[in-house]
């Protein structure tokens, strides 16, 4: 046991049994359990030992130094400057009570061993960067070897907490392992060069990438990786799975040479880009806000729109089989095609509804069923301007192109068209 210090770990002054514990000394079968558990201690050593517990305590390192040991990092411990690389299971981990193992002062812990960061009961957990000295450029880096397992099968868990992550890193090189219902989120920027699993709950990307993403994510059913900030998926990116990617804010961008296969693909604020040399696989489509830009042919089997939202790009976009669009406002853009192939409900249920084209854009309607309209509803198209059009008369709207091959039917209101724009209209649909 540490007697509380300050001194080096190698001053046998400083621990109670008058050695310094190291396995293999001064006897070679001496092997030791150690416990630091207030006060300030220096690894001015590399040490190999059978458990060591940190808690409440101020921990240095001295230049880089390894700790070989199953190592359980309490309540209160705080690594100071130096790079700490940790062989053994290593644990972050507390029962009721709050847990935070802060990183200051530019400390880097290197994880070539197994990493479990686990919210176990009501209290918050989470690893913390630079809280303390503000200082910028703190690492925890999980190494090519190493497996990190974010485990909140209890309460959710972050790494990185309010407003001090500026500057400081998650590198993930190794397996990262999201498990637990609950969420667990990248304060801080993550970078990930290895493979992540998200197996159960949210995996929350609130930091970004810090330049690129180049790595797999693999998402499993019923589990979501969000994104609320700035992530750049480079060639030889994935995401894929049977999960849900959500977009929630900020921006992320899938370049040339990157794929995304989940599941399902969720836009409900920031903006999302599919650039060209990109894949999008057959993936269901939600819009609830914000931008999703294809620049790539594509066509969603399943989609649905809510609230608002924008599609843009210049790649030729379809939506086949059943399309919704709920109440809303919706814009349609970019120099590619946007084309409903398939059946497309308008479900305002009463409330005006902005179906918008943006300038240059060419929109194609393959039949627009009235499933769900009612009320006092409007369907405008190309339309940017006052909420209260008057009865039968259109507006002056940017210039687009919209084909519908059916109209007929329908409760007054109709359709309100762009300035510019030529509607085809047919006959068999019912705008309600």
């Amino acid at each position: 046991t540490w007697l509380g210090g300050p001194g080096n770990y190698t001053d046998a002054t400083n621990w109670d049994i008058g050695v310094a514990p190291i396995n293999g000394s001064p006897q070679p079968a001496d092997n030791y359990d150690v416990i630091v558990g207030g006060g300030s201690l220096t690894l001015d050593t590399s040490v190999a030992v059978n458990t060591f517990s940190l808690s409440n305590a101020q921990f240095d390192v001295a230049g880089s130094q390894t700790l070989s040991a199953a190592v359980t990092f309490g309540a209160g411990a705080v690594i100071g400057g130096g790079t700490l690389n940790l062989t053994g299971a290593s644990a972050a981990s507390a029962v009721n009570s709050d847990l935070y193992l802060n990183l200051d002062s530019g400390a880097e812990i290197s994880n070539s061993g197994t990493f479990t960061h686990a919210a176990t009961g009501a209290g918050a957990t989470a690893i913390v960067l630079n809280a303390n000295s503000g200082a910028a450029g703190s690492v925890f880096q999980n190494t090519a070897g190493g497996t990190f397992t974010a485990n909140t099968a209890a309460a959710d868990a972050s790494i990185g907490y309010g407003a001090t992550n500026a500057g400081n890193l998650f590198l993930n090189s190794g397996v990262f392992n999201k498990t637990g219902i609950h969420d667990y989120a990248a304060n801080v920027a993550f970078q990930n060069v290895g493979v992540v699993n998200v197996q159960q709950g949210a995996l929350h990307l609130n930091g970004g990438d810090g330049g690129a993403t180049t790595g797999s994510y693999a998402v499993g059913n019923g589990a979501t990786l969000a994104v609320g900030s700035t992530v750049h998926f480079a060639s030889g990116a994935s995401v894929g799975g049977s999960g849900t990617f959500q977009m929630k804010s900020g921006a992320a961008d899938f370049a040339s040479g990157s794929s995304m296969t989940a599941g399902s693909l969720q836009v409900l604020s920031g903006t999302m880009k599919f650039l060209a040399g990109s894949t999008l696989g057959s993936t269901a489509l939600a819009v609830s806000g914000g931008t999703l830009q294809l620049d790539i042919d594509h066509t969603f089997n399943a989609a649905s729109f809510s609230a608002n939202g924008r599609i843009a790009g210049s790649g030729h976009v379809t939506f086949s089989g059943t399309t919704s669009l709920g109440t809303g406002s919706y814009v349609f853009g970019g120099s590619g095609l946007k084309e409903f192939a398939g059946t497309t409900a308008f479900t305002s249920n009463g409330v005006d509804q902005f179906f918008n084209v943006e300038g240059g854009a060419e929109v194609q309607q393959g039949g627009f069923p009235a499933a769900g309209r009612s009320g006092d509803g409007h369907l405008l198209t190309g339309w940017h301007g006052q909420r209260e059009p008057v009865e039968g008369v259109d507006r002056p709207a940017v210039e687009g192109l919209v084909e519908v091959d059916g109209l007929g039917g329908g409760g007054g209101r109709g359709m309100h068209g762009a300035a510019a724009p030529v509607v085809r209209v047919g006959g068999g649909v019912s705008l309600g």
